[in-house]
Order: C-alpha cells, then structure tokens, then sequence
C-alpha cells in the first residue's frame, strides 16, 4: 500500500517538473531577440539613380541583404524612366556599386512587364526568333518565364536587317513585355549575368533628364 501512494506522488511529482520546465522555455523564447531576414534594408528611393558613368551615392545607394544572394551583379529595371541599372557589391558585400546603366522599352499599357523580384534563368539564345511577330532580337536571356532581356528587333537574322522603330522607340514602353535593349548593352547582360542574378522590376520616380541622357548615348547605324 505505501509503495503505490510513493509511486503515484513520484508520477505527481515528475508531472509537476515537466509542466515547470515547459513554463520557463516558453518565458525564454518569449523573451529572446528576435531576427527577421530580411530581404531590403533600403536608405533611400531606389528611383533616384545616379547620372550614367558617376558612382552610385550613398543616400541613392540600395542594400539587398548579402546572405540572401550570390550574385556577382542585382539588376534594376525601372518601368518608369525605362532604365536598366546593374549593382555590384560593395567592400561590405552590398550591392551599392553601380556598374552599368541601360536604356530600354519595356511593355506597353496593354502587355505589361510584369513587377517584382525574379532571377535570371539558364536560358540564352545568341539569335532569338519570335514566331508570332515574325521577328529577331540578339543576345536574348530568360529572367522570368516568357519575359526576356533583348536587343532592339531585327526583320531577319542579319544585324543590317535592323528595325529602325524599335530603335527609336528605346526610352518608352514599346514591347509584349520584354526588355528590349540596344545590342551592346544586350550582350552585357548575355555575358555577365549568370543563371540566378537578381532582376528586380519596379515603377521609380519619375527622371526625364536621366532618360533622355541615355538615350541621346544611343548610337546605332
């Protein structure tokens, strides 16, 4: 008889442990500092960008977290200005560094670019054939399904087949969604973005002087 009263208080007693133990977890976890990952730690607009060939600022600079990305370089297009901005990393590991700004036409009203943060894909085509158009582009690269960057359009597969409207119409929306760009900027990220580069796709505040400056650099024969 006393050895089954000492057993159910040692069963009482170990319940009661347990139940203290769980309590002062709970306290503990409660109580601990808390670390959100996250994506952006930005210090100022990413709209406002620095004139081509200057060095990004510091309050235009933006700050992807580093541990999230690898990348040699993060790439900005801005719906807005019609600009493609390519950031490399700092000396801290922060892609503040800008590289190489880029004028475009993205889509138009009524087949827009899509916006948000994609990554570029494996998939690249030096000559990239659109059947449905019945046209060519060089130096084509996937960054979000059927979205790609792009050179201007050409009527065949022959750089003096060159379209002359696509050309002119750089520096304002003009595509199915895509990112048309001129040749050598094309080429650029062809060769120097990798599968997995960060492509963020945002509407920026509103620079026609930076446009039209990158614009006026175009020069196609």
């Amino acid at each position: 008889m006393l050895q089954t009263i000492f057993t159910r208080e040692l069963i009482i007693l170990l319940k009661k442990t347990l139940a203290a133990l769980a309590t002062v977890s709970l306290l503990l976890a409660l109580t601990a500092p808390v670390s959100f990952a996250s994506s952006w730690s930005i210090t100022n607009s990413r709209s406002n960008e620095a004139p081509i060939g200057a060095p990004a600022k510091s309050s235009d600079a933006f700050w992807p977290n580093p541990e999230l990305f690898s990348s040699k370089y993060y790439l900005t297009v801005d719906l807005t200005n019609q600009v493609v901005t390519a950031y490399s990393k700092d000396e801290f590991g922060n892609y503040s560094k800008m590289e190489r700004q880029m004028i475009c036409s993205a889509g138009e009203d009524v087949t827009p670019t899509p916006t948000g943060t994609f990554h570029i894909t494996r998939r690249r085509n030096r000559w990239h054939y659109f059947r449905k158009f019945n046209v060519w582009a060089q130096y084509m690269t996937q960054f979000n399904g059927e979205y790609l960057f792009h050179s201007i359009l050409y009527s065949r597969r022959d750089e003096k087949t060159i379209n002359r409207t696509s050309v002119r119409k750089l520096g304002e929306p003009a595509s199915h969604g895509c990112i048309r760009l001129t040749p050598e900027d094309a080429k650029w990220i062809y060769d120097n973005c990798l599968e997995g580069t960060p492509t963020e796709v945002f509407y920026g505040e509103k620079n026609a002087e930076l446009t039209k400056l990158l614009k006026d650099a175009v020069n196609i024969l």
